[in-house]
C-alpha cells in the first residue's frame, strides 16, 4: 500500500465576507491499471470562519486556510480512511504524511499553466 499513487486536489471559495469553504478530495490507487489492494475515494467540504473581530489581512487568511486548513482536512480525512479500512481484506490503510507546501506549489504551478492555455 505504501506505493499506492495519491493524487490530491483542493480548492477555496469564499461563502461570504469571513466564511470560506475548502472542498478537498483524495484518490488512491484510482488509475486505470490500479494495484492490487484497495482503491480509495473521499471527497469532503471544510467550513472555516474568521471572527469579525480579528484583524487578519486577505493573505493572512489566505495563509490560514491554504496551510492549517488543509492540513486539518487532510488529517480528518487520514482519520476516515483508516477508520473506513480497519476491518477491510488488506488490513487498514493509513495515508501517508502530505508534503503541504510541496502541494501548494504544484498547485501554483498548475493554476499558473491553465491561465497561460
Amino acid at each position: 500500500m505504501d506505493k499506492y499513487p495519491i493524487d490530491l486536489d483542493f480548492t477555496v471559495r469564499r461563502i461570504q465576507d469571513n466564511l470560506f469553504h475548502l472542498f478537498t478530495k483524495i484518490q488512491i490507487n484510482h488509475e486505470s491499471k490500479s494495484l492490487p489492494g484497495y482503491v480509495l475515494f473521499i471527497e469532503g467540504v471544510s467550513l472555516f470562519s474568521f471572527d469579525e473581530k480579528a484583524s487578519l489581512s486577505e493573505e493572512d487568511k489566505a495563509n490560514l486556510l491554504h496551510y492549517s486548513g488543509l492540513n486539518i482536512t487532510i488529517n480528518s480525512f487520514r482519520n476516515i480512511l483508516a477508520t473506513l479500512t480497519a476491518n477491510g481484506p488488506f488490513n487498514k490503510y493509513t495515508l501517508p504524511s502530505i508534503d503541504v507546501n510541496k502541494l501548494l506549489h504544484d498547485k501554483q504551478i498548475q493554476l499558473k499553466n491553465k491561465k497561460q492555455s
